[in-house]
């Protein structure tokens, strides 16, 4: 997580792929699983490392696909509404 340029680091549990996503200030999420998972709204700040979030995305013409040593794939994202 990155808080100055609002970015999660997202493993997808089933597919192995890395997901990189930029959450635009104004857009929510869920948090499924951790600490602030009863907050209605979460805010960027309450999301922590090992959370399970919810968040619909789109892929942008900025889109970044890379593969890692390890053989993971990292797609660059945006949360949306």
């Amino acid at each position: 997580m990155n808080q100055k340029s609002r970015t999660l680091l997202v493993e997808d549990y089933w597919s192995k792929k890395l997901y990189s996503v930029h959450v635009p200030e104004g857009e929510t999420f869920r948090i499924s699983f951790g600490m602030n998972m009863r907050k209605a709204e979460p805010e960027f700040k309450d999301a922590r490392r090992n959370d399970r979030v919810s968040m619909r995305c789109i892929r942008t013409e900025k889109e970044h696909l890379s593969r890692l040593d390890d053989g993971r794939e990292v797609v660059v994202l945006t949360a949306t509404h």
